[in-house]
């Protein structure tokens, strides 16, 4: 089957519709007449790649089954399904409108983001924002909030309304100690942090000991490098960290300004990742960006010298795993141990015996082949 009658929403009683398994590749805009519609189902039709803004129309929807479709976006009009309780969605999307968040039968949607849509005032105040929310990549991923408006700085918003989040993805200008830094190291949930800088900072940020408790992944989107260094103790729980530079190819350093980035300093990495394009690194040598070579040099020598096993990637070039020194035996015991110190007990967290447990699976996997973080 390659498509579906538009006389089909003529079926005022039909409560389930199965088109699973088809070549559809697109729903009649008829189908928002199905009111007694209770579940819809078009898993493994690949074929489909979006859904009617009608859709929203289906006000006894309680199944919405889009898994393995070519489905890459939702309409913001799912927010006015009111009974959905299931929404099973294909790999292709990874998150929902940020009017989803008014859905109270749906499962998953961050409790802060449910109780934000109850306080109308709020609500208006956020009616000029591109917002979404992201949902699970991976088993065990928290959800979180995608902000696509462009701010000065981190709103204050976050910290009144959002300081639950799992996750965040932030556009900003500048990121300052007292004012950006204070409001995201004092989120107690923060697992991962993509960080998009608008403007060039002045000098790089520096991260301290202080906060992101449970802050596993760092992504950093910036015009150019090096934009953050870390300090001694930094981050205590990170294992992954990226940057993605896609506009700058500016000069070199000075030779005596290659200031490190400190990651040495970051306890639990296990990753580092340069996403960036290959005009300016994947190319030949002399059509390398002097500036990005000379970044990623460093950075490179600082991950040979870890004393964990790292995993260092650049677009456009072979994966590389860098050996790590005698540091897993005394953090395994740490990890196996069933009493001791305050410190240990703190090994005992689910989320780090996660870290070590692949810091274990990387110590095992083969030195050219860069394992897979996820």
């Amino acid at each position: 089957m390659t498509s579906l009658p538009r006389e089909i929403g003529k079926l005022q009683r039909l409560k389930t519709l199965k088109a699973c398994w088809t070549w559809i590749t697109e729903l009649p805009r008829e189908m928002g007449n199905l009111q007694n519609l209770e579940t819809l189902d078009l898993i493994y039709s690949r074929g489909l790649t979006g859904l009617p803004r009608e859709i929203g129309n289906l006000q006894n929807l309680e199944q919405l089954l889009l898994s393995a479709t070519g489905v890459v976006k939702l309409p913001r009009e799912i927010g006015r399904l009111k009974k959905l309780k299931t929404l099973k969605l294909s790999e292709t999307i990874a998150v929902l409108p940020w009017e989803a968040g008014q859905l109270s039968e749906l499962e998953g949607v961050p409790e802060c983001i449910r109780k934000a849509w109850k306080n109308s005032d709020f609500v208006s105040e956020l009616a000029g924002e591109i917002l979404s929310i992201e949902l699970v990549r991976w088993d065990g991923d928290p959800k979180g909030l995608i902000v696509g408006t462009k701010h000065m700085h981190i709103p204050q918003w976050i910290k009144d309304h959002f300081n639950d989040l799992g996750s965040l993805d932030i556009r900003i200008c500048k990121l300052e100690e007292e004012q950006d830094l204070k409001i995201l190291r004092e989120m107690p949930k923060l697992q991962h942090l993509t960080l998009r800088l608008e403007a060039v900072p002045r000098k790089p940020i520096a991260i301290s000991a202080e906060g992101f408790p449970r802050l596993h992944r760092l992504y950093v989107d910036s015009r150019v490098p090096p934009v953050i260094i870390f300090q001694e103790g930094a981050m205590p729980r990170l294992f992954e960290l990226r940057f993605e530079f896609q506009f700058y190819g500016g000069p070199p350093p000075p030779a005596n300004k290659e200031a490190q980035l400190g990651i040495k300093h970051i306890r639990y990495l296990l990753s580092v990742e340069f996403i960036c394009s290959q005009e300016w690194y994947g190319g030949a040598e002399e059509s390398r960006s002097p500036c990005m070579s000379a970044m990623i040099d460093v950075v490179r020598k600082e991950a040979q010298e870890h004393p964990n096993q790292i995993s260092f990637h650049v677009s456009g070039r072979e994966s590389e795993l860098f050996p790590k020194k005698d540091r897993l035996a005394g953090q395994v015991s740490l990890f196996s141990s069933s009493s001791g110190s305050g410190a240990e007990n703190e090994m005992k967290r689910p989320e780090e015996k996660k870290i070590l447990a692949q810091e274990v699976s990387l110590s095992s996997s083969s030195a050219g082949t860069g394992p897979e973080i996820k």
